[in-house]
């Protein structure tokens, strides 16, 4: 296949290059689309993300993610300065083009500082061949790759992932789907489950569908209608590939769910250990150990995703400041949107971050402000989300405003689909109802509600916390103080 014949080629002269020095980091640029269809991104960007997923699995090599690297694109880049930017030593970049019938697919590998290629090649092939190029010529490079690599790392760069040119065609599509602009879940969903449909034995798809089912899960969709779901598709993918990162991190989410909170903490570190430079193992980690009550541990984890997503700093900032929001460090996390805000001066600072830190100081009218900005973009009063039971709950520690608190609570539930009884009995407690609140607790016990792995540390949870139902219930959980 060309994707892992890449993957050979640059694993080979990262390791057997004429130069005596060791290539240790790489950036992977999107490569570029120039057939003038837009439908055919899937293969420029998917064959990058999958060539970065890749070669992520090697831990003799810096992997820079796909947030930083898919900054870069065009004909006209200096690889050099991305390079700089990137604190890499070899770009890759590629392109793909249409000439009749048949794609050519092209990449180069430079050794930016000593401005040198070490590799390239070009390919010209039927869009139903691609996979059988790319399988011919990985063989041919994971024999050389055998010299410097462990045997389980030349039998991993060598694996297929799927013989059907098709199901790999829609799991690519379904991946620039869900790292794009507007990201549909039921469409990344939908492209996923054809690729499946196509191979079940196709792993990284199955990872794919559940990690779709668990964002599903953890917004307003039912737990316990879509988790098994994500579970199945989890060990699906695990069954095939036992050592697919991904489907490791998705099965410490569902592990979660199951307050399983031992076995989530080794499905993360397994990812981890599988696949070093997998930014989705590290972030989601990092925010495991956050409601864990470890924040330190989750600011280092942090400390690492940053290492590998130089250019990226605003998210960075933004997941640093929610994390010390959870340390209860509310001054510092609201530095550290200042700085984000700095990095990119034109995108603000999410609303809801600001509100909960606001909030958590006890700045209440400032919380609100924000809380209300937020619930206006997401729709408004008259729609069902979690700034607008935040709001609700602020409102309620305003004497002038606890009357429209409850009225908010009353709207929100006579709404319809699934509402988070966790997130409602935060906003209940600010009432000083604890009675309606341990009642919504129990029922977001029963449901499995993703959003109750935040009552150990959320503060907004304080009113409850000597309340002896909510001592059992952390005891239950297991999540106790």
């Amino acid at each position: 296949m060309i994707l892992f014949a890449l993957i050979a080629s640059a694993a080979y002269y990262f390791f057997v290059a004429a130069s005596n020095r060791e290539i240790d980091s790489l950036a992977v640029l999107p490569f570029e689309n120039l057939t003038g269809h837009p439908d055919l991104a899937y293969l420029s960007d998917g064959l990058s993300e999958s060539l970065i997923d890749r070669l992520s699995e090697l831990p003799q090599l810096k992997v820079i993610s796909r947030n930083s690297s898919f900054k870069f694109r065009g004909p006209n880049i200096d690889v050099r300065d991305v390079a700089s930017q990137l604190h890499v030593r070899a770009i890759l970049t590629g392109s793909v083009t249409q000439v009749g019938d048949d794609l050519v697919i092209r990449f180069d590998i430079v050794d930016a500082p000593d401005d040198r290629q070490i590799s390239g090649g070009q390919y010209r092939r039927k869009v139903g061949d691609i996979l059988r190029v790319q399988n011919e010529i990985a063989q041919t490079a994971s024999e050389q790759l055998r010299l410097k690599l462990t045997d389980s790392q030349s039998r991993r760069l060598a694996e297929k992932g799927t013989e059907d040119s098709e199901a790999y065609r829609y799991y690519l599509s379904g991946l620039v789907e869900l790292n794009g602009p507007q990201f549909v879940q039921s469409r990344a969903l939908e492209y996923f489950e054809r690729a499946v449909t196509l191979d079940p034995a196709f792993a990284a798809a199955h990872a794919e569908i559940a990690w779709v089912y668990w964002s599903q899960a953890n917004g307003s969709g039912d737990p316990r209608e879509i988790m098994p779901k994500a579970k199945l598709a989890t060990e699906r993918a695990l069954a095939i590939d036992p050592n697919l990162a991904k489907a490791h991190v998705v099965m410490a989410m569902v592990k979660e769910y199951e307050f399983d909170w031992a076995g989530a903490e080794r499905e993360y570190v397994r990812a981890i250990e599988l696949s070093p430079n997998l930014d989705f193992a590290r972030n989601n980690y990092a925010f495991f150990l956050s409601v864990m009550g470890r924040q330190d541990d989750a600011l280092a984890e942090l400390e690492q995703q940053r290492i590998r997503d130089p250019t990226n700093q605003r998210m960075i900032l933004l997941q640093k400041g929610i994390i010390l929001s959870q340390a209860r460090r509310f001054d510092d996390a609201l530095l550290s949107y200042e700085e984000a805000h700095a990095v990119e001066p034109g995108k603000d600072v999410p609303n809801f971050s600001l509100g909960y830190a606001y909030a958590g100081k006890g700045s209440f009218s400032e919380a609100a402000g924000y809380y209300k900005k937020s619930v206006d973009l997401l729709g408004g009063e008259g729609k069902y989300s979690q700034p607008l039971v935040y709001l609700a709950a602020t409102y309620a520690k305003l004497p002038d405003k606890r009357g429209e608190a409850r009225a908010i609570l009353t709207r929100i539930e006579a709404m319809g689909g699934y509402i988070s009884p966790a997130l409602l009995a935060a906003a209940y407690s600010a009432l000083d109802d604890n009675d309606k609140a341990m009642e919504l607790l129990e029922r977001a016990y029963v449901n499995r509600d993703l959003l109750l792995r935040f009552i150990k540390t959320g503060y907004e949870y304080d009113g409850l916390r000597a309340d002896p139902r909510f001592v059992d219930l952390t005891k239950r959980i297991g999540l106790s103080q």
